[in-house]
């Protein structure tokens, strides 16, 4: 049955964590990280609120973190997980290389970068906040229809 909410969140908890160990070292390696953080998080939400894997896979989704808060936004994100002004243009910025692939050949001062303690706020908050709901969805994640 694929990979569930619940699933989804812990692996954007390992990359989170990971994102945290190379942080002081790459600018490249631990923004691509939290990105895929922040995008396993929204996808655990949506996945959570009944979009299909298969559709979260690909365009819009895809790896638009910017796409994906609009519609976790229109599935009542903000009920979970708040986020102030900040947070939202740290996405953003984040979005603009992240969702191209820009961290892969990623050359120093071209781009503007969000600053790394607002986007692992992000990424922090979508983790712990999104527990519970992630949670009660997995529980029938893998159950079969009676």
């Amino acid at each position: 049955m694929g990979t569930s909410p619940e699933g989804l969140l812990h692996y954007a908890k390992e990359f989170m964590d990971a994102a945290n160990v190379v942080a002081d070292e790459s600018v490249m390696a631990s923004h691509t990280l939290i990105g895929h953080s922040i995008e396993l998080g929204l996808k655990a939400f949506l996945l959570a609120k009944g979009i299909p894997m298969e559709q979260l896979k690909f365009k819009p989704y895809g790896h638009d973190l910017g796409y994906m808060l609009d519609a976790a936004d229109a599935l009542d994100l903000n009920s979970y997980v708040e986020f102030a002004a900040d947070h939202r243009t740290a996405i953003g910025v984040l979005n603009d290389v992240y969702s191209t692939h820009g961290f892969r050949y990623y050359e120093p001062n071209t781009v503007p970068i969000p600053e790394w303690k607002t986007v692992n706020d992000v990424a922090d908050r979508l983790v712990q906040r999104l527990r519970e709901i992630t949670q009660e969805a997995s529980r029938t994640w893998n159950q079969e229809p009676a």
